[in-house]
């Protein structure tokens, strides 16, 4: 992403000024059919291809020097790949809380959107809470809200999610959404709003953190934070927090972050790097906007060379039209890409696609013609740390996990 000159503080309150009309924001977000009448997009047919061809599985590393933008890197930060014609780029309006106008992770942001359209707001609510909005209209053209969080900075890690045996496991969400637009995505069935909500005030969630240690935490769930490290900086804010408090361990997860974002980053004890992988056809039938698994294997190779922990996920597995010949295309591909590194991963696993029950429904709403929802599902109720919560999941659910983790030799 190209960065712009900087905004000035006086600059952006005069932009702010000439644009509260918070109350009815989606007048000026552009594209088609923005009503929440308005004809929805067709869910289950396919976008056009996001990710440039891949490498040959055996040689994911380009020459030295090469740009990493050849291998699939469109960027994700400012409007990233596959954005329908007639939709206002991604981004082209951005609400930001008074609060966090003089923030300097707000001036940061503000500075590589100058194109953007500024609208002063007084709570990120106003705009990401309100009535009548349709999650997949959204998708086409999202927004960026800059607020301040004011609590629920370090929540306990949600008993869907595996602690990998750490009994002090905290999730953070810095950032809530992401670019991308997977038809299984628990996000949509949790937040109304596709718009993109990034929290200013990073200090807090330290301060929260620190009173927190030791613990295991991880930052990249409700969004992909590496994806967004060009624009928000967070990431390297985690990085250094962790170089000074030893107690901390984090895991950033990915799907569309390069390892470039990190720069020339000294590898950290107490930071696992863990990239969500799929098979390419179901990357491109249900992960739009989302990089080929050449592109995600590529940078695993770049991270475990440089010597970072990384850990490897077929997370969410979904079953879909020969799913078991296609993970198990994956898995080798994977093997054959990491080459030597791949005994020096810090985990491989997998895990059959699941959701909160009522997320689950409000999900398969949105996604009514998507292979996704087509194989049978059950309602259960699972017990994690004494705690009783029901889920939706396949009804052969450890056979499905199973038979991938045999593929990946666990």
């Amino acid at each position: 992403m190209k960065t712009s000159e900087s905004f000035s503080i006086s600059n952006l309150m005069k932009k702010s000024s000439q644009n509260k009309e918070v109350s009815s924001p989606d007048k000026e977000e552009g594209g088609p059919n923005k009503e929440a009448g308005g004809p929805n997009e067709e869910v289950g047919s396919p976008d056009k291809e996001a990710d440039s061809p891949d490498k040959e599985a055996g040689s994911p590393d380009k020459e030295e020097g090469d740009s990493d933008k050849e291998a699939d890197g469109p960027d994700y930060e400012a409007g990233g790949p596959d954005y329908e014609a007639g939709w206002n780029k991604a981004f082209s309006h951005v609400y930001v809380e008074t609060g966090v106008l003089e923030h300097p992770k707000t001036q940061r942001i503000l500075s590589k959107l100058a194109g953007s359209k500024v609208i002063e707001i007084g709570h990120y609510k106003d705009v990401f809470n309100r009535s009548g909005q349709n999650f997949k209209i959204q998708k086409n053209s999202p927004k960026l809200v800059i607020a301040r969080r004011t609590k629920d900075f370090c929540p306990l890690g949600s008993p869907m999610c595996d602690s990998f045996g750490n009994s002090r496991f905290y999730a953070s969400s810095q950032m809530m959404n992401c670019m991308l637009d997977c038809d299984y995505c628990y996000l949509q069935g949790m937040y109304s709003s596709a718009n993109v909500v990034a929290f200013a005030n990073i200090e807090d969630t330290f301060a929260e953190a620190e009173r927190l240690l030791p613990a295991y935490i991880c930052v990249s769930y409700d969004t992909d934070l590496l994806a967004f490290e060009g624009l928000t900086g967070f990431v390297s804010d985690w990085l250094r927090f962790c170089e000074s408090h030893p107690g901390a361990l984090i895991e950033i997860r990915t799907k569309a972050g390069s390892f470039s974002a990190l720069g020339s980053r000294r590898p950290q004890e107490n930071v696992i790097l863990a990239w969500s992988l799929a098979p390419d056809p179901l990357i491109k039938r249900f992960e739009r906007r989302a990089p080929s698994l050449g592109y995600r294997l590529q940078q695993m190779r770049k991270a475990l060379e440089a010597g970072w922990r990384v850990r490897l996920r077929f997370e969410p597995v979904i079953q879909a039209s020969n799913w078991r010949e296609l993970y198990k295309e994956a898995a080798l591909q994977a093997k054959i890409a990491l080459g030597p590194y791949w005994g020096n991963l810090e985990d491989a696993g997998a895990s059959a696609f699941r959701a909160p029950e009522g997320h689950f429904k409000r999900m398969r709403k949105m996604n009514k013609s998507s292979e996704v929802y087509a194989w049978p599902m059950v309602e259960a109720d699972e017990e994690t740390g004494g705690v009783v919560h029901k889920v939706a999941r396949y009804s052969n659910d450890e056979e499905v996990t199973r038979t991938v983790e045999r593929f990946l030799g666990l």
